[in-house]
């Protein structure tokens, strides 16, 4: 149902290929299509392929290969993400960085192993038996929390560098703010379903960010607190600065020129709408639970991207 020339590419494809089947989602979400999908398969591994990727030839192969060797209920391989224009270069050197997650593996190209969740997924059929598919109340973190029941039942995930595709992220900070704020907002509601979080990183940003309000509060009726919040704000400004840099400095072959500038300048943007947009949707998430209105917000309900 998407409003972007999807639904004719592949009525096209359709045409050409008998093996390509076209089915509504007349429920919009990822979560209600990914269940569409789900229920019409019949084969006995399900993959999720996304369609703002693209997946190197042999995906499937090496998808099927890793969860036959290692046993896995869900195997996948991070994404590397690709991107044209400023902020878009930006995403992309910000994913890969321990800051941009807190250290969460399945974002580690090279990393091999078992982990929490794993992008898009190649599953043995029987786990959509045993979880009974995606929970459609969220919108966002719906794959979290699918791969979160999965392990809470003894399930295991398993990520190989082996697995390779490519990810093209947004295009406009506002777009990746918005992105995130979905994402904090969300989780508040994967943790009510769950009793807990899925780890701690996941809590981290809106701590910090509460916390610091709260010195900028404070520090009002006293120096010492504001002081402390000044300080904290200029550490997080170092350590953004310093890591975006090192993003930068990493890349293959990279020579400084006129555009390096805005480059870093934009991935400090863009690590500052990673967490500041997670931590507020986190918070308006959890301001929403207390008052028993988890998920009711229009601006939450909207789809960021089409």
């Amino acid at each position: 149902m998407s409003i972007d020339g999807t639904r004719e590419k592949l009525r096209t494809l359709a045409d050409q290929d008998p093996r390509v089947i076209v089915f509504d989602n007349p429920r919009l979400s990822s979560a209600a299509g990914f269940n569409v999908g789900v229920s019409a398969a019949r084969g006995e591994y399900i993959a999720i392929v996304g369609a703002h990727n693209r997946y190197s030839r042999d995906y499937l192969r090496k998808c099927l290969d890793v969860a036959l060797r290692t046993g896995a209920d869900n195997v996948g391989g991070a994404p590397r993400v690709e991107g044209e224009g400023l902020v878009a270069r930006a995403v992309a050197l910000a994913h890969h960085s321990w800051l941009s997650v807190g250290g969460a593996r399945w974002h580690d190209p090279d990393y091999e192993g078992q982990a929490d969740t794993v992008f898009g997924g190649f599953y043995k059929r029987e786990v959509f038996d045993r979880l009974h598919g995606y929970d459609e109340a969220m919108l966002r973190t719906e794959d979290d929390e699918f791969n979160l029941r999965l392990r809470k039942l003894g399930g295991t995930i398993y990520c190989s560098p082996e697995i390779r595709s490519w990810y093209s992220p947004r295009r406009s900070l506002r777009a990746v703010f918005a992105q995130y704020l979905q994402y904090g907002y969300y989780r508040v509601a994967v943790i009510k379903k769950h009793g807990r979080p899925a780890s701690l990183r996941q809590i981290m940003p809106a701590l910090c960010l509460s916390s610091w309000i709260c010195a900028v509060v404070v520090g009002i009726f006293s120096r010492i607190s504001l002081a402390i919040a000044l300080v904290a704000a200029l550490t997080y400004t170092i350590v953004v600065a310093a890591t975006s840099l090192r993003s930068i400095l990493s890349l293959k072959g990279h020579a400084f020129s006129a555009d390096t500038g805005r480059v870093f300048l934009a991935t400090m943007a863009v690590f500052v709408c990673f967490h500041v947009g997670y931590a507020c949707g986190f918070i308006v998430g959890a301001f929403d639970l207390v008052r028993g209105r988890l998920g009711q917000r229009q601006r939450f309900q909207r789809l960021t991207r089409n």
